[in-house]
């Protein structure tokens, strides 16, 4: 009551003044302002403790390679396309072969001169070794062995009732296409497409990992600013304090009136609230970045906290090189060209199927006949006494070849296609170049103002309190300035992540985000 008094200026000039000072001097202490406290103060519930782990970029970027998920599942897909090249070298792998066959065969006689009649068991054996051809054809060494009961006088002779025959023979077979299905090209197309879906396994892993990278970077730096914007939020609480304890001393020498706290007392429990959003904005950003490496997030886990400061020096961009660059570098584009290459082979392969089948087949051979003994036989065979051999012609043709057709027309729409998607990323690299390379410029300028600003604001609080302590200025008017300066601080933090973010966005873009940060994966 005294305090307030001596705000008007009868009381506070007049004779009165000295008796008024007197009386709040020897005041009980429950009247005196300053054993009042503040007009209004919220209970601010302490922040659970948890326990923090320091990162670096180095830490994550190492662990993401390790452990993260995506770039996990493009390794099995890359050794699987690894093992499907070597499943495609296997059609032209040696085949052995073998087979056993017992018959008895019965003939009846027509009349008693008919010298086929008879029944005759046999026991015949072949092995062989064939492989396919690398230009289109087919090879097959195969030898073969045969012993035959029999009482055919056809057979055994006549005035021979019964005799044991042995037969062998070794022959070469060789078939080979002329027009459909000629020439290693066409014979190899399978393992050719394997081998382009290596180096599309390799590219779009490459791609994978860029993109990891740019999300793991991303999450990383996202982390730093909720941290750092946490620190100016705890900062925005500690300046209303200060100025709490400042307006406590004035109204405790009755030069405010316990009501001027109120402001102060607002504002700490708006910066508080806004405190404990940014603590739950660390949280979420550790979770995010947890999950990028591959860890899975726990009740109790261990929160991250970014080690790094985005501290950055801005540079100039060259466009027409930044451009350059990622026609040239940036995996997904390498990898849709080399979906092009495959397209074209099946064109190829299309193209072959239009023509008639015309194959031409050969045989080179020995064969053996002996009764009684089996060497004898065998010896005939290997010493090529009985040559034989036969050469032939295989002709097909579909009279519609529709199925050919049909093929065709589906190769040649699958490599349109696929330079379709090539020039539409193409488009879509050059756009993000352009929109990229302008925002790391506006971020590298907003960087230097809100510097300047932040230097005004400081400048500006510094005055309002000079102003404040003479009693030229409300606390309203302290507490606008510090929330000005923490508003510029926690702009200029966000223009310097920004700026990070652009130039790994762009060095992603340019293929250039691995090399960057020294990362090398494993062929």
């Amino acid at each position: 009551m005294f305090a307030r008094l001596l705000r008007f200026s009868p009381f506070r000039t007049g004779p009165l003044a000295p008796l008024l000072l007197a009386l709040l001097v020897l005041a009980p202490p429950g009247l005196t302002p300053a054993s009042r406290g503040p007009v209004w103060a919220a209970p601010v519930a302490p922040a659970p403790s948890v326990r923090t782990v320091p990162v670096s970029v180095r830490m994550v970027l190492d662990e993401a390679v390790k452990g993260n998920l995506d770039l996990r599942r493009e390794g099995i897909s890359l050794r699987s396309a690894r093992a499907q090249v070597v499943g495609a070298l296997g059609q032209f792998d040696v085949l052995l072969d073998s087979n056993l066959t017992y018959a008895e065969t019965i003939t009846p006689s027509l009349n008693v001169s008919d010298l086929s009649g008879g029944v005759s068991d046999s026991v015949s054996m072949d092995i062989g070794v064939s492989r396919l051809l690398e230009s289109g054809g087919s090879v097959r060494l195969a030898l073969n062995g045969n012993v035959t009961d029999s009482t055919s006088q056809f057979l055994c002779g006549v005035g021979n009732f019964e005799c044991r025959v042995y037969g062998t023979r070794l022959g070469l077979t060789l078939s080979h296409p002329i027009l459909r299905g000629y020439g290693s090209q066409i014979a190899q197309a399978t393992i050719e497409r394997r081998k382009i879906q290596v180096n599309l396994a390799l590219l779009n892993r490459q791609a994978r990992a860029a993109l990891v990278t740019r999300d793991v970077l991303t999450g990383y730096w996202e982390l730093s600013f909720a941290s750092r914007e946490l620190e100016i939020r705890q900062s925005a609480v500690e300046l209303a304090r200060q100025q709490l304890e400042a307006t406590r001393a004035q109204i405790a020498v009755g030069r405010l009136a316990p009501i001027d706290a109120a402001a102060v007392e607002r504002a700490i429990a708006d910066r508080t609230r806004e405190v404990v959003g940014a603590e739950q904005a660390v949280l979420f950003r550790s979770l995010d970045l947890t999950r990028l490496l591959g860890r899975a997030a726990e009740p109790t886990f261990d929160h991250l906290v970014a080690a790094d400061a985005p501290d950055i020096t801005p540079h100039p961009v060259d466009v027409p090189d930044e451009l350059a660059r990622a026609l040239a570098n940036n995996p997904q584009l390498q990898s849709l060209r080399k979906g092009v290459a495959l397209t074209e082979l099946d064109i190829k392969v299309a193209q072959n199927t239009l023509r008639p089948q015309l194959d031409v087949v050969g045989q080179l051979g020995s064969t053996g006949r002996r009764a009684g003994f089996f060497d004898d036989a065998l010896s005939q065979t290997l010493n090529f006494e009985n040559v034989v051999w036969s050469v032939g012609l295989n002709f097909q043709l579909p009279v519609q070849n529709r199925a050919a057709k049909g093929q065709g027309a589906l190769a040649r729409l699958g490599n349109e296609r696929a330079w379709l998607d090539a020039e539409a990323l193409e488009v879509d690299l050059r756009d993000s170049v352009v929109r990229l390379s302008s925002n790391v410029e506006v971020a590298a300028r907003r960087i230097q103002l809100g510097e300047q600003v932040v230097a005004f604001a400081k400048q500006n609080l510094e005055a309002e309190l000079a102003r404040f302590s003479v009693g030229r200025a409300t606390n309203n008017d302290v507490l606008l300035r510090q929330q000005e300066l923490k508003v510029a601080e926690s702009q200029l933090l966000r223009s310097r992540v920004d700026l990070l973010l652009f130039e790994i966005a762009l060095e992603t873009v340019t293929g250039d985000v691995l090399e960057r940060y020294g990362l090398v994966l494993r062929n």
